[in-house]
């Protein structure tokens, strides 16, 4: 009799040890992404206070979205430069950056032209100028 429960108690615990209570997902590849080094042309010692990644799939980017507002990866700022990461990027993107200075700059239009993409953003009083500098693989590479 002492038996049987010893058996019945391992069988229900290994049943619940054995059943998933949720359903558990991981990502393992490597995300495409963006990575911007700021260069200051400017009078005064800036950092940057605020920051977003306008992407657009039409040349005029008429109907822009910030890349932290539908994704599922954020574009994340600090001091002296910013990163995104995402399992896609839109055709055109531009950057609207606050800087310490209490001013709001936005970018010219860029493309991606590399799946890890690195850019050189230089900072004038009147604005932002990004420059794609290099990358790993060709972006052509992982798009369809």
């Amino acid at each position: 009799m002492k038996r049987k429960k010893i058996i019945w108690f391992i069988m229900v615990m290994l049943g619940l040890v054995l059943i998933p209570t949720r359903s558990v997902r991981a990502d393992m590849f490597p995300k495409p992404s963006m990575d911007f080094t700021f260069i200051y042309e400017t009078e005064d010692d800036l950092e940057i206070t605020d920051g977003d990644l306008m992407e657009c799939e039409n040349a005029d980017c008429s109907q822009a979205t910030p890349k932290g507002e539908f994704q599922s990866w954020d574009f994340k700022c600090e001091e002296n430069q910013c990163r995104s990461v995402d399992s896609e990027f839109s055709t055109h993107s531009y950057l609207v950056i606050t800087f310490s200075d209490g001013k709001t700059r936005e970018s010219n239009l860029f493309e991606k032209k590399h799946y890890s993409a690195y850019y050189k953003v230089t900072v004038r009083e009147d604005g932002l100028i990004v420059r794609e500098v290099g990358g790993t693989h060709p972006a052509s590479v992982y798009i369809g």
